[in-house]
């Protein structure tokens, strides 16, 4: 059975993130896995002790599990739950911080396809798990990251813009994501923020072979192109989220790329101040 990770610390942007995956896990047929940490560090020592001894860790994480089985009990028994296919949630509780948990969980998971994250609005990623910067899990994580604005209401997925600078290693990217999402049978459309004027009746030389690739490699049928002119990728993606009537948007994060300044300082401020669309963030794959 398929499962989806999604993290929890009881936050408004954590709920969000539960609540667009209910009808996401239903319409795939997958389990939520609602996973919550406690990092020892951020907890109020004891008096006289440098360290928790284990009996009290052991405590306290079994406290955070009754207070997570709660949680997973109302959400059952809202209508929201009820009307979007009541998937099947297990609560996950371990000590420790997000990295590490996720890292372990996706190990011991093989059949999970994706995690599920709330993305704060004023400028970070929001903590989960208590003090742990999502940012890493984004630079590390083995599967896709869905950050969900709190803005954000489940849609079906009709449409993905998928940003990309026409790297060799996005077309299996690409076919990865026509696969994750194969049950809504989405239009995918490749996005490319390019500098100069547009020629609408000659693509570039580079352009052609990309697209000329999909065709040859991917065997889906709902792929389009667009060149969206603007002086910086930045700007390109926020008019393609607030013009192009689609309902994710998704893009790589590569460390040398020009996408992973999204993700660093001022840039994710400036994304997470007016992105109002779920963000998918693919792990970067080699080129064939």
């Amino acid at each position: 059975m398929k499962k989806i990770i999604v993290m929890a610390d009881f936050s408004v942007f954590s709920n969000k993130a539960l609540q667009y995956a209910i009808p996401l896990a239903s319409k795939m047929g997958a389990e939520i896995l609602l996973c919550h940490g406690v990092e020892p560090e951020m907890l109020t020592p004891m008096p006289n002790l440098l360290n928790w001894p284990s009996e009290a860790l052991e405590k306290e994480v079994n406290i955070a599990q009754q207070t997570l089985i709660k949680y997973i009990s109302e959400t059952q028994a809202s209508d929201y739950y009820k009307t979007h296919g009541s998937p099947l949630i297990t609560p996950i509780t371990e000590l420790g911080g997000v990295k590490q948990i996720l890292d372990n969980l996706i190990k011991e998971e093989k059949e999970a396809i994706m995690v599920v994250m709330g993305l704060a609005g004023k400028g970070t990623l929001d903590r989960f798990l208590l003090g742990s910067n999502s940012l890493d899990v984004i630079d590390d994580c083995a599967l896709p990251v869905l950050l969900i604005p709190k803005e954000a209401n489940f849609n079906p997925l009709n449409k993905i813009a998928f940003a990309t600078d026409l790297s060799k290693s996005d077309i299996q990217t690409i076919h990865d994501l026509a696969r994750l999402f194969c049950l809504y049978m989405p239009e995918i459309l490749l996005t490319h923020v390019c500098e100069g004027e547009i020629n609408p009746n000659m693509l570039p030389t580079n352009v052609s072979d990309f697209l000329n690739d999909i065709t040859a490699k991917i065997n889906y049928s709902k792929i389009y192109y667009r060149q969206i002119k603007e002086d910086d990728v930045l700007s390109g993606i926020k008019w393609i989220t607030e013009n192009g009537r689609i309902d994710m948007l998704a893009m790589i994060h590569r460390n040398s790329s020009i996408f992973s300044r999204i993700f660093k300082g001022s840039n994710t401020q400036k994304i997470s101040s007016w992105i109002q669309l779920p963000l998918l963030v693919m792990p970067q794959v080699n080129a064939n």
